[in-house]
């Protein structure tokens, strides 16, 4: 189920360092701070308007990241969409490379890193 976290008006410039004005679970019943506080991480979109910043939480949406060897680039795949070219073409980036790629697109996803398909460097040295 979503979570709607509401920053409120000149928020959204520093809404990571706020406390939300208001949080509430799709179906509309009241939700906590501490419901947000578990949740902050998960996929996620910032949707900007009038009244302020809202900021959709998706928890159980999570998607893979794997290096695609033929097209030379991490890949993010979420549940139900088409996969999303990263920038990143290091094979042997950092999650925290990869994360911070992630974190620019539009829809900010909860990934898993799967390794499996990362070229081994001994031979990419030969």
């Amino acid at each position: 189920m979503k979570l709607f976290v509401f920053w409120g008006p000149n928020d959204h410039r520093e809404a990571h360092m706020q406390v939300p004005m208001h949080v509430r679970w799709e179906d509309g019943t009241p939700a906590t701070l501490p419901d947000f506080a578990q949740h902050q991480y998960a996929t996620q979109v910032a949707i900007g308007g009038d009244k302020g910043m809202v900021t959709v939480l998706m928890p159980g949406i999570i998607a893979s990241t794997y290096f695609d060897v033929a097209n030379g680039r991490w890949i993010l795949k979420a549940p139900g969409h088409r996969p999303i070219d990263l920038l990143i073409t290091d094979p042997s980036a950092t999650d925290e490379e990869i994360r911070a790629d992630i974190s620019t697109c539009p829809v900010i996803y909860e990934t898993t890193i799967d390794r499996t398909h990362v070229p081994d460097k001994t031979l990419l040295s030969t």
